[in-house]
């Protein structure tokens, strides 16, 4: 009698988990394929310097376990990048960073 008691009692309880029309999983939010960035550095003269000693240095350490890469361009260079090429009219003054999606 206290098995068949026991046995209707999670009989019971697993109807409702059945009827739940949403599944829930350990992993919160899973993007299958991850976008890379890109994250342009222009720096102005003054700063070229600077900026070229962290990304040799701290850049690659850093942004080693994201989807991110760092690049610093120089200031003559950076408004022929394919990249840039669009935003170059409405980039104004030096310095500036753009993040980019690939």
């Amino acid at each position: 009698m206290k098995r068949l008691l026991i046995f209707l009692f999670l009989l019971q309880c697993a109807t409702p988990v059945l009827a739940c029309q949403y599944t829930v999983r350990d992993v919160g939010f899973v993007e299958l394929e991850p976008r890379r960035y890109t994250l342009y550095v222009l720096p102005d003269e003054s700063t070229k310097s600077l900026w070229n000693g962290f990304q040799d240095s701290q850049a690659d350490s850093f942004f080693a376990e994201t989807n991110v890469r760092m690049e610093t361009l120089a200031s003559p260079d950076w408004r022929d990048h394919a990249d840039l090429k669009p935003l170059a009219d409405r980039m104004g003054e030096l310095p500036k960073s753009v993040l980019v999606s690939e």
